[in-house]
């Protein structure tokens, strides 16, 4: 790898030969900790691993220990929420609701 690569990864991560983080570990190791960004380790102009802060992997963790039922179960709680935040919104602005806001309203169908 060239010493102008840009990575096409956030701003706050940066790129290291296996070689140079091995002389420099603790640096490095600081950097992830302080700066909070993402190291990526390369061997042979292959990424290889990366060293990451705690506060990803917990976010991770996180989320890989979702199953999908309880993925869609938030992201259905989430909807309803904004759905009765935009209901409310709409009541504060109109006073009422109007048809496509109110669930009891089925629109005639003309023959």
């Amino acid at each position: 790898m060239s010493e102008n690569f840009s990575p096409p990864w956030p701003t706050n991560s940066k790129w290291v030969t296996t070689t140079a983080f091995r002389k420099r570990m603790a640096y490095w190791i600081n950097w992830v900790e302080f700066v909070g960004g993402r190291l990526w380790l390369t061997k042979n102009g292959k990424i290889t691993a990366v060293l990451v802060p705690t506060s990803d992997v917990k976010k991770l963790e996180r989320y890989e220990n979702r199953t999908l039922d309880e993925e869609r179960r938030r992201v259905v709680e989430h909807l309803a929420a904004v759905e009765r935040f935009h209901k409310i919104e709409h009541e504060k602005e109109y006073g009422t609701l109007t048809p496509e806001f109110d669930p009891t309203y089925h629109p005639k169908l003309e023959d």
